[in-house]
């Protein structure tokens, strides 16, 4: 058999048919409150999630794999968002998210150990927005927004063992107009500043081709007109 010897290196006589379920226990604890006459809302919560079975795909170095369940992790985070009328139509909406997940049992066939961060996520991540309406003639409305998103460095074991993916930014915008509570017309610029952020890097490797990297990217600068009918 063609995998036979990195098969035996992991203590198996053939490759694994079958795989069980992951599991999850997850314990959060928030609050809510709201101030200034509703005009301030704030929402915080932290939590802690255990994460056992997880199922991973196993890369032997004759070209196959097999998925497997190894390994176990712990993810701890917290999060908060508040949302604050600034003035008569002006809302500022933020939040800001911190998560701490790293394996507490690693695995010798996926080649991860204890300690180790969870791959493809950031411990921190951060939006704001600000959202102006205007009410027009009629029934129509005048509306903006513009916001600005956030993402903290990520690992990737697919990318130069395990060097950080950077953190990237973004700030996206839209204006329109609003028709009752059915229509809406709205151009938007998405990336606003082009930034072409690395989200996912992929490693193919196959009898027949060599090793190489790919990355995936956000979109790029984007400018359309929206028309949206509410049903």
């Amino acid at each position: 058999m063609q995998c036979a010897a990195d098969l035996a290196a992991l203590g198996l006589t053939s490759s694994p048919t079958e795989y069980g379920p992951d599991e999850l226990w997850s314990y959060e604890l928030g609050a809510k409150a709201r101030f200034l006459n509703k005009r301030l809302s704030v929402y915080g919560a932290a939590y802690q999630i255990d994460w056992t079975g997880i199922q991973q795909g196993v890369a032997l170095s004759c070209g196959f794999g097999y998925t497997t369940n190894a390994g176990e992790a712990r993810i701890r985070g917290a999060e908060i968002e508040l949302s604050a009328m600034l003035a008569d139509g002006l809302r500022l909406a933020s939040g800001v998210g911190y998560i701490d997940g790293k394996l507490t049992q690693g695995s010798v066939a996926v080649g991860s150990v204890a300690d180790q961060r969870l791959q493809t996520v950031p411990k921190w991540s951060a939006n704001a927005g600000l959202t102006y309406t205007r009410a027009l003639a009629g029934e129509l409305s005048l509306f903006s927004h513009v916001e600005y998103i956030y993402t903290d460095e990520r690992f990737n074991g697919g990318y130069l063992a395990l060097t950080p993916t950077p953190s990237y930014e973004l700030v996206n915008a839209r204006a329109g107009v609003s028709i009752g509570r059915r229509w809406s017309v709205n151009a938007y610029v998405n990336n606003i500043f082009d930034e072409r952020a690395p989200l996912n890097f992929i490693a193919q490797q196959a009898t027949n081709l060599p090793f190489y990297d790919r990355a995936a990217t956000n979109q790029p600068l984007t400018v359309g007109l929206e028309i949206r009918v509410q049903y």
